[in-house]
Parts: structure tokens; sequence; C-alpha cells
């Protein structure tokens, strides 16, 4: 049940994850269209007001330099927070398997107290059962008792 809870955690956390990258991945194409479509209103007005070609050509250059440079940019921010965000799931992957580790060794210990408690306790019942079978005097004395228990 818990390996069951803890693929679903992990699954549905990719899930949302990747979702997360669609809408910003997305975003990102919205805008650099928005902004080669400024641009490209830009060119075309300028072709219209009959620029030389030359200068049109040279603008042209310089803004899709520009929005390469823009793109660049946000392609780094957007893989600076998904890799800040992998990180600090990685810490919290590895702390949260600490601390169950802890949880599993401190129940392991529990139980073999119980355990032990209980085999203990089975013991001296089944000591009391065969001396009363043989019909013979309880005596604290163990040692007194010993050719009985064999």
């Amino acid at each position: 049940n818990y390996c069951a809870t803890a693929i679903q955690v992990r699954w549905r956390a990719y899930v949302v994850e990747r979702r997360r990258f669609t809408v910003v991945y997305t975003g990102v194409a919205l805008f650099q269209s928005l902004v080669r479509g400024v641009i490209e209103r830009r060119r075309m007005a300028r072709v219209r007001f009959s620029r030389v070609l030359v200068e049109s050509n040279t603008l042209m250059r310089h803004e899709s330099f520009a929005s390469i440079v823009l793109q660049r940019w946000w392609r780094s921010q957007v893989a600076n927070q998904l890799n800040i965000h992998m990180a600090a799931t990685s810490i919290q992957s590895c702390y949260r398997g600490f601390r169950a580790y802890q949880n599993y060794v401190t129940l392991l210990f529990i139980i073999l107290k119980i355990q032990g408690l209980a085999r203990g306790h089975l013991c001296r019942v089944r000591l009391k059962q065969k001396i009363a079978t043989l019909n013979v005097a309880p005596t604290n004395d163990i040692r007194k008792n010993q050719n009985l228990t064999t």
C-alpha cells in the first residue's frame, strides 16, 4: 500500500510538472509569435513607406538577431527554474526516504521487542503447564526443576 501510494505521488507530480512545462512552453511560443508578428509588421511598414531595400534588409537582420537573443534569454530562465525545481524535488525525495527508513528501523526494533516478550511469556506459560502436568509443586528455583523441563 505504501509503495503504491509512493508511485502515485511521484506519477501525479510528474503529470503536474509536465503540464506546467507545457503551459510555460506554450507561453514562450505565444510570446515568440507575438514578438515576431510585431517585428514583421514593423518591417512591412518600412517597406510600405518605400525605404531603401538595403536599409530594410539591415533592419530585418538586427530585429531577427534581437528576437534570437530574447528567445535564448527566456529559454535559459525557464531551464533555470526547471533545474531549481528538480533539485528541490530531489532533496525532498531523499529526505522523505531517510524519514521512511528511520520509521522502518524504529518499527522493526519495536516489533522485535514485542516478539521477544511474547516468546518469553509463551515459554513461561508452557513451563507452568508442564510443571502442572507432572503434578510437581512449583518452586522459585529453576535449577531444582531442570530435570522436569527436558
